[in-house]
């Protein structure tokens, strides 16, 4: 099994949930792991921290009081252009149908955690992710998710396969 070690590699995690609990566990999750997280339990939150920072990954749940996962995507990418290199991972219990995944990847969202998550599986996502990204600008490609539609197996539930379709 592949695993990430972040120390000294200074990867920084947006992390924009309102459940404080679920907040707080991939918090210590990702924490553990040795990455540095700043959480935002609003949309606003978030747009005020990205005025200050430029995360490497942002990590958000999808349905918010007025607002949608996919809204919020499109409002960070407008309002900052440095955000949009920065992978989106959208974390949802809802069935995205096949059209709507191909609506988010055009729109700059690079995965669609389903859950239920299975939050010790977070870093070696966020791992990936961090290494693709930065490969790719390196080469000088700019950042491109995985193919459409791939299924990655990331652990298991007590439903089987927690599963991260990369859109």
């Amino acid at each position: 099994m592949e695993s990430y070690s972040f120390t000294g590699n200074a990867v920084s995690v947006l992390l924009i949930e309102d459940d404080s609990m679920h907040a707080s566990l991939i918090e210590m999750v990702l924490n553990e792991a040795g990455l540095s997280v700043q959480i935002a339990s609003t949309p606003q939150e978030a747009m005020n921290s990205l005025e200050h920072m430029i995360p490497d990954v942002i990590l958000a749940a999808w349905d918010w009081d007025g607002l949608d996962g996919r809204t919020l995507a499109l409002q960070i990418k407008r309002r900052f252009s440095m955000a949009a290199q920065v992978p989106l991972l959208l974390m949802t219990d809802r069935v995205v149908p096949e059209k709507t995944r191909l609506e988010l990847s055009a729109q700059g969202i690079h995965w669609i955690l389903e859950k239920p998550l299975v939050v010790t599986s977070l870093p070696k996502l966020v791992g990936r992710t961090v290494s693709e990204c930065r490969r790719t600008r390196m080469e000088g490609n700019g950042f491109r998710p995985r193919p459409l539609g791939q299924v990655v197996n990331f652990g298991q539930t007590a439903s089987g396969a927690f599963q991260a379709v990369c859109v």
